[in-house]
């Protein structure tokens, strides 16, 4: 005889609701928000509708916020459980916590369930809806890499526009003729002396007399040597 059970546990501003059977695979709910906000309450009616086994509440009023329930959530995973979830940003607003979660839920076999994803209410099997979990896993990722590959390009060309106009200059060096630091400044001077002092002073003896590391010194005799 299977044991069903209900009951409410309250930790560190959040709760876990039990409402089904640990024996079998569960479907875990989870969301997070604001307990003053309706959208948080109707996230919750919503979850306990569709008959959730176990509901984990994360009552924050800052969302992203990885807290004891989620960690618990994830936690409790086991081969084939589903995590039911409003929307993809109940999880995270953070696309690459996003993709880190979903990543950890997918590596524990478990598989996900958005209930405003269409695709996902289409395919309620559990062989689908870990095709589609992996095809949300790979779709962000993709996102994510298109998106960095894009601010790469906007930084070339805001640089390339730079030097056209004569306002680039690269990155700072720490320590040269122009470092922002006066004392740096002098710093790169001495060993510019002693560099092209006579007779020869090793760079260990530089380091020694200027308490700078060894290739900073290196660095400075290499740009001295291109000149």
């Amino acid at each position: 005889m299977f044991a069903f059970f209900y009951k409410i546990m309250y930790n560190n501003g959040g709760h876990l609701i039990d409402t089904g059977n640990e024996d079998f695979c569960m479907r875990i709910g989870f969301t997070q928000g604001d307990p003053a906000d309706c959208d948080f309450r109707q996230q919750i009616v919503t979850l306990t509708a569709t008959g959730v086994d176990r509901l984990f509440l994360e009552e924050t009023a800052v969302p992203g916020t990885i807290g004891n329930q989620l960690h618990e959530m994830l936690d409790s995973l086991q081969a084939d459980d589903v995590v039911v979830i409003p929307s993809l940003a109940a999880l995270s607003a953070s696309n690459t916590q996003l993709i880190e979660l979903i990543d950890q839920i997918y590596q524990k076999n478990a598989v996900l369930d958005v209930l405003d994803l269409r695709t996902f209410q289409q395919n309620t099997t559990l062989k689908m809806q870990r095709i589609l979990t992996a095809t949300v896993l790979e779709s962000l990722r993709y996102a994510q890499k298109m998106e960095r590959k894009r601010r790469r390009e906007q930084q070339r060309k805001g640089i390339i526009s730079a030097q056209a106009a004569g306002r680039y200059r690269g990155k700072q060096l720490e320590y040269s003729d122009t470092a922002p630091d006066p004392k740096k400044r002098e710093i790169y001077h001495q060993i510019v002396s002693l560099l092209q002092a006579t007779p020869r002073v090793g760079v260990s003896e530089i380091m020694h007399r200027t308490g700078v590391a060894r290739q900073t010194v290196y660095n400075i005799k290499h740009r001295l040597e291109k000149k």
